[in-house]
């Protein structure tokens, strides 16, 4: 069996099980198990990542220098390339990197076409300079949010840059902001941060 067809019986399959809980639910009301309820959620998480694989498995028919990509920038780019590599690829994209110092120096003719979603590590303070200051941070920020969604990444050392740097978005109302600890990284949130920026 090909894997889309694979795929796609496994998701009908998954629906089939859903109904049948949702219809549970219906029935129960507000005296619905807490394990029927675990159950909706757990299928229903089934079923995105399946649908995901999915339309991976159709997206990579398509050339990979063609294929949209994500614009990751941060310091600790082998943490970040590690996770956002594995969600963009879930959603059929590939990544490239960038440290904030090198967007920087090299803004004026970086190509910001073509970036899908940019995923951001926030810097903590100690680690602005007199080239690279907050100032001009917070105006690359500003820049690239003005073209495309942003997902955060943010660490407790980070949380007063994150405020700076929300503040500075260029259009607050359309840029997607999702803060994730790198403490304490959450596959699940970078994945739904991912969603909400593709609309």
């Amino acid at each position: 069996m090909k894997p889309k067809t694979a795929i796609k019986n496994r998701i009908i399959e998954l629906n089939r099980q859903l109904q049948k809980y949702k219809d549970q639910q219906a029935r129960l009301g507000v005296h619905t198990p807490p394990h029927v309820l675990i159950e909706i959620e757990d299928l229903e998480l089934g079923i995105e990542r399946l649908q995901a694989e999915l339309e991976a498995l159709d997206d990579s028919a398509t050339p990979l220098k063609h294929r949209p990509s994500i614009l990751v920038i941060g310091n600790d780019l082998r943490w970040l390339t590690d996770i956002v590599a594995e969600v963009a690829a879930t959603f059929g994209y590939q990544i490239t990197t960038c440290r904030p110092v090198e967007l920087i120096k090299q803004i004026e003719t970086f190509d910001l076409d073509g970036y899908k979603i940019a995923v951001i590590d926030l810097p903590a303070p100690n680690v602005f300079t007199d080239v690279f200051s907050l100032g001009v941070w917070l105006d690359l920020i500003a820049k690239i949010s003005a073209l495309m969604p942003i997902i955060l990444l943010t660490s407790q050392a980070a949380q007063q840059i994150k405020i700076l740097t929300r503040h500075s978005l260029a259009d607050p109302n359309t840029v997607i902001v999702d803060t994730i600890d790198t403490d304490y990284y959450d596959h699940q949130r970078l994945i739904k941060a991912f969603k909400k920026a593709m609309k």
